[in-house]
């Protein structure tokens, strides 16, 4: 069975749209001679005549001229591949479920992937810490931004990578012991009363 030197049908492919060899390899980015060999190995396999050349370049035979009609068509067909790979490793439109701890820290996230992802719908889900987690593992969402890191025995098939990091600030009223301090310990804290978010919250 014989196979088609796909090397000796694209320098084929360059000088028919080209109309020289000295354009053919600028395009292909090979030598000069390199195509050449391509062509006349080409034309020596199948006992074949595809280019007239003569002082002015070159031209196409009748069989020149059906050939370079098939490898139109095929190297169309390799960049209708080439955008199908490509579109499978950037996805540019689709929907994406995201789930927040808090909104604030993902406002900005969210101006920078609809100016580079316009097309790509985006979903928002608040909640705490803990049920995005479990969201992610269970393939209700595809990714999260939370406030605490994950535990490195967590499950292991969750990535994550840091985003931000904050200061935990102190809220208290006049009259407080706290009041108008800059900065505290935090066994100062113990026997403090505060106000909590629910269960699983890291805030």
């Amino acid at each position: 069975m014989k196979y088609i030197n796909f090397s000796q049908l694209r320098s084929f492919h360059a000088v028919s749209k080209t109309g020289s060899i000295t354009q053919a390899s600028k395009l292909l980015k090979v030598s000069q001679p390199t195509i050449t060999k391509q062509i006349q190995l080409l034309e020596e396999f199948y006992s074949i005549n595809l280019i007239n050349r003569h002082a002015r370049g070159i031209s196409l035979t009748d069989l020149g001229i059906k050939l370079y009609e098939i490898t139109t068509k095929i190297l169309e067909l390799e960049e209708n591949a080439l955008d199908l790979f490509s579109s499978n490793l950037n996805v540019h439109e689709g929907n994406l479920i995201t789930g927040t701890s808090g909104s604030y820290y993902i406002i900005k996230l969210i101006k920078e992937f609809k100016k580079s992802h316009p097309k790509i719908k985006l979903d928002i889900i608040s909640s705490n810490s803990n049920d995005i987690l479990d969201k992610i593992y269970n393939y209700e969402i595809d990714i999260g931004v939370i406030g605490k890191p994950l535990n490195k025995n967590f499950k292991s098939n969750i990535f994550s990578i840091p985003y931000l990091k904050q200061n935990i600030v102190i809220i208290a009223g006049k009259g407080h012991k706290f009041y108008g301090k800059k900065s505290l310990n935090i066994n100062e804290l113990n026997g403090c009363d505060f106000i909590n978010r629910e269960p699983g919250s890291e805030t």
